[in-house]
């Protein structure tokens, strides 16, 4: 097996037993007996959970920027990152995508240095991304927070919104943005 196969088979089989048993049991070595891989082979590609949780964090940026870029209806128009940000932040909210891997990797980030640097450093590009978006900075950082809340609010399961209220958020973010394209057009 390649070493790339071998990455995405213990990255699966990582969010599988996530997603069903949660972290308090998860080992290296209980992730190779569920991908039958030799957990020899498994330590040598992350020789500890907290660099198998860097490479978690990456997948799961690069899969959102991929939806990002899916969302964005028109590259040279005006904050155009911007509104694929709101649609794509919306469709994960919707989905619920990750949302258990995403909880347990939310409670690991504060004691574990490796993956909060993970964290931070994807969350940086994208907000980057976002703050050259052509948005003005006070509006795009009023985006990028009311983005964080509606999230974290649906990840940890804190949901004090109900769909239809949320939709309407998600809603009216788009709309700041179409207004502030028009403007700035």
């Amino acid at each position: 097996m390649s070493d790339r196969r071998l990455r995405e088979v213990v990255l699966d089989a990582t969010v599988f037993l996530v997603h069903e048993t949660g972290t308090r049991d998860l080992t290296l070595e209980t992730i190779a007996a569920h991908a039958d891989l030799d957990p020899a082979a498994v330590v040598a590609e992350f020789p500890t959970l907290e660099l198998l949780g860097v490479a978690l964090v990456e997948r799961i940026f690069q899969a959102f920027l991929e939806e990002i870029a899916a969302a964005v209806d028109d590259e040279e128009a005006p904050q155009a990152f911007t509104r694929g940000l709101v649609r794509a932040m919306r469709g994960q909210v919707e989905r619920q995508t990750f949302p258990t891997v995403a909880a347990a990797l939310i409670r690991s980030v504060p004691d574990r240095p490796l993956l909060r640097e993970a964290v931070i450093r994807e969350r940086t590009a994208i907000l980057g991304a976002l703050m050259a978006d052509g948005l003005d900075p006070a509006d795009a950082l009023l985006v990028w927070s009311a983005l964080d809340g509606l999230f974290l609010r649906s990840v940890l399961d804190i949901e004090h919104v109900d769909m239809e209220q949320r939709g309407r958020l998600f809603d009216r973010l788009e709309a700041l943005v179409a207004a502030r394209s028009s403007m700035a057009g």
